[in-house]
């Protein structure tokens, strides 16, 4: 499943769109639209990670609760994009090496603790899907 981080509010949110699957070392997501307009940040993009769960978990389209609790498997520390044909601008700065629609990004981390880490394009074929027994070993992206 998708899970799309919505932080250009007060509080934060997440929002569950789109799904695939895992066959291999291989997965496969797919959309039927563009994200429904409460996934997206107020200045146009949409920033999604994939997340691998059990076959057994299911969750519909929607915000997230926070009494929700998602057993992730695995996730994509670089992240499905979205942006607005009107994004506004370059808000965040990143976004401006972005096109309209769904692209991927690769996390590229800050250097610097005040500093939000950030996305530079990426083909979505090479959107890797990390593992661990302990998903806390895995660095995420901190974009926001």
């Amino acid at each position: 499943m998708v899970i799309w981080e919505v932080s250009s509010g007060s509080p934060d949110y997440t929002y569950k769109f789109g799904e695939g699957s895992i066959q291999g070392n291989m997965y496969t997501v797919t959309f039927a639209s563009a994200p429904p307009a409460e996934a997206i940040n107020s200045y146009g993009v949409a920033v999604g990670f994939v997340t691998a769960v059990d076959q057994s978990f299911q969750l519909a389209d929607g915000r997230i609760d926070d009494s929700i609790a998602v057993q992730a498997r695995g996730y994509t520390v670089g992240a499905i994009l979205w942006k607005g044909a009107a994004a506004s601008g370059t808000s965040p700065e990143w976004s401006a090496g972005f096109n309209a629609g769904y692209s991927c990004g690769s996390c590229v981390q800050s250097n610097d603790d005040q500093v939000f880490d950030s996305f530079s394009p990426l083909d979505c074929s090479m959107l890797p899907l990390e593992t661990a027994s302990d998903l806390s070993t895995i660095d995420s992206c901190n974009w926001t």
